[in-house]
C-alpha cells in the first residue's frame, strides 16, 4: 500500500482509529482495510528501528491488528449468515403466504389465516463499547517512555548479576582459604607425627641396647655422652647444640638441656610436689615418669652414692 504520508507511529494509531470507526458501524470489510494499513505502517517503522526491544514492541502491535483483522472477518461472516438467513424465511413466508391466496378454502366464514413476517432484530455486538478496538488493544505506551524503562531494567538486572558474581567469588575465596588452612594444619600435623615416630623407634633402639647390656655397659654408655643424654631427652629438652652428639660433648649445652628437662617433667611426675634430688636422679634415668618407676631406684643408689661422698 502506498501512504500519501511518511509511515510513522501517528499515522499507524490514525489507521486504527478508523478502523474502530468503521467497526463501531459494522462496516466490517471497511475497518479490516483501516487495520490492514495499519500493519503495513507498523511494518514500514519496524524496518527502520536499529533497537530490537523497539521492534519487538511494533511486533506486538502488529500482532494484534491481525487479531483484530480476524475478528472482523467473522463478524462480518456472521452477519452474512444471518442476512442469509433471514432472507431465507422471508422467502419461505411469502411462498406460504401466496399459496394460501390460491387455494381459498370453501367455507366462506372460515378466516383467512394471517401470516405475520418475522421481524428479526440485528443485535450490536458491541454495545457497550467505546472503540472496538480498546477491546483488543491494552493501552498502549510510548516508545520514547518505554525506552528509559527497559534501559534502567536492564541496568538493574546487569547490577544484580554483577552483584552475585562478586558474593560467588568472595565465597569461593573464603573456601579456598580455608581449604589450604587445612592444608597446613594437616602438613603439620603430619611432621609432628613423623618426629613421634622417629623418636619412638630411637627410644626403642635405646631401650632394647639397654636391655641386651649389663648396668654397668649402660652406665659407661651414658657416661660417654657426658650428662647421659638420648635422642628423645634431648628432643624434649629443645633440641639445643644442634645435634644430640655436639650437645653431649658440650657440658654448658648438656647441663641447659638437664634443666629444661627437669623443667618440664619434674613437677609433671611428683604430680605438683617439689621434687628433690632423688627425683631429679630418677626422671634423668627414666623419663618424664622414671621418679615413680622401681627401675630407677638402683640409679639413684649409685647416684646418691657418688654424691655422698663427692
Amino acid at each position: 500500500m502506498q501512504f500519501h504520508e511518511p509511515p510513522s507511529l501517528p499515522l499507524a494509531h490514525q489507521k486504527i482509529r478508523l478502523g474502530d470507526i468503521q467497526a463501531s458501524a459494522h462496516k466490517w470489510t471497511v475497518a479490516m482495510e483501516y487495520y490492514a494499513a495499519a500493519i503495513e505502517c507498523f511494518k514500514a517503522i519496524q524496518n527502520s528501528l536499529p533497537d530490537e526491544n523497539l521492534r519487538f514492541t511494533i511486533q506486538a502491535q502488529i500482532t494484534q491488528c491481525d487479531k483484530t483483522i480476524q475478528v472482523c472477518r467473522l463478524k462480518d461472516r456472521s452477519e452474512q449468515a444471518i442476512k442469509l438467513q433471514q432472507a431465507e424465511r422471508l422467502s419461505k413466508l411469502t411462498r406460504a403466504h401466496s399459496t394460501s391466496n390460491l387455494n381459498p378454502s370453501t367455507k366462506s366464514n372460515r378466516p383467512m389465516t394471517r401470516h405475520n413476517t418475522i421481524q428479526l432484530e440485528n443485535h450490536d455486538v458491541l454495545s457497550g463499547m467505546d472503540s472496538f478496538a480498546a477491546f483488543i488493544f491494552p493501552k498502549q505506551t510510548s516508545t520514547t517512555d518505554s525506552a528509559p524503562k527497559i534501559a534502567k531494567k536492564n541496568e538493574k538486572h546487569d547490577a544484580h548479576k554483577i552483584e552475585e558474581l562478586q558474593m560467588s567469588y568472595e565465597a569461593l575465596k573464603t573456601h579456598l582459604k580455608a581449604a589450604f588452612d587445612d592444608i597446613e594444619r594437616l602438613k603439620h600435623e603430619n611432621n609432628q607425627l613423623r618426629i613421634q615416630r622417629e623418636a619412638s623407634t630411637i627410644q626403642e633402639q635405646n631401650e632394647m641396647t639397654l636391655s641386651t647390656n649389663s648396668d654397668d655397659d649402660n652406665d659407661r654408655i651414658r657416661l660417654r655422652l657426658g650428662c647421659q643424654l638420648k635422642q628423645v631427652y634431648w628432643i624434649d629438652c629443645g633440641k639445643p647444640g644442634g645435634s644430640l652428639e655436639a650437645c653431649s660433648k658440650d657440658k654448658a649445652c648438656s647441663e641447659k638441656c638437664v634443666r629444661a628437662y627437669m623443667a618440664r617433667y619434674g613437677s609433671r611426675c611428683t604430680n605438683g610436689r617439689t621434687p628433690t634430688c632423688q627425683d631429679y636422679a630418677r626422671i634423668h634415668n627414666g623419663g618424664p615418669t622414671g621418679c615413680q618407676k622401681t627401675a630407677t631406684i638402683r640409679y639413684w643408689n649409685k647416684v646418691a652414692a657418688c654424691y655422698n661422698f663427692g
